[in-house]
């Protein structure tokens, strides 16, 4: 098994992700979607945000996912500039955030790729 993605690869885009980068972001995205939905029943991010959202935005905004398909790029892409401009907190009649989240499973899958 190869492996994709990988925390270095904005800067390098060739840098593979190891088994132990992956357990270890498998680790944080986990820990990050306890802290996105305890700040969610706090009232703090809106109820639509997601730990793959964060994460994205964190890693991927202004830069081509090319390991997204064109469909999830551009719907990830809309979602990240809908986030950033109008931030994660909760507004009043706030417009919901275009099409469905990237599934925190698919999220995960893109740090594994087969041979």
């Amino acid at each position: 098994m190869s492996y994709g993605i990988g925390s270095l690869t904005p800067v390098t885009d060739n840098v593979p992700a190891t088994p132990e980068m992956c357990d270890l972001h498998g680790r944080a995205l986990e820990l990050t979607g306890r802290l996105v939905t305890r700040s969610q029943l706090a009232g703090a991010v809106r109820q639509d945000v997601t730990a793959a959202d964060v994460w994205s935005l964190l890693t991927q905004l202004g830069r081509q996912n090319a390991w997204l398909t064109r469909q999830e790029d551009d719907l990830m892409r809309q979602r990240l500039l809908t986030i950033t401009l109008a931030g994660l907190r909760p507004q009043p009649d706030q417009d919901p955030l275009p099409g469905e989240p990237l599934d925190t499973a698919r999220y995960k899958e893109l740090w594994r790729v087969a041979e």
